[in-house]
């Protein structure tokens, strides 16, 4: 039950460095063609954007923790 555990931690941590990368990627973007055609950048939006990413990587903060988690109770049950 905890190797599932573990694989499905990974799988939605992995979703979520992909959404993640995406969305910083797409933000980058953002801004160099603000700047490349001189123009206002869409603020309400990036900022959307912007807490988007921050909610994204506390998030994949905690499924860290919890793969953690996951990693020493598969130890501790391999050991018993």
């Amino acid at each position: 039950m905890v190797r599932e555990w573990q694989e499905s931690l990974r799988e939605i941590a992995a979703t979520i460095a992909t959404v993640e990368a995406s969305l910083d990627h797409d933000l980058q973007n953002a801004g160099n063609d603000a700047i490349a055609i001189e123009d206002q950048p869409d603020f309400d939006s990036l900022l959307n954007d912007l807490r988007e990413l921050a909610s994204l990587r506390a998030q994949r903060g905690l499924f860290s923790e919890l793969l953690g988690l996951a990693d020493a109770l598969s130890a501790e049950e391999q050991r018993d």
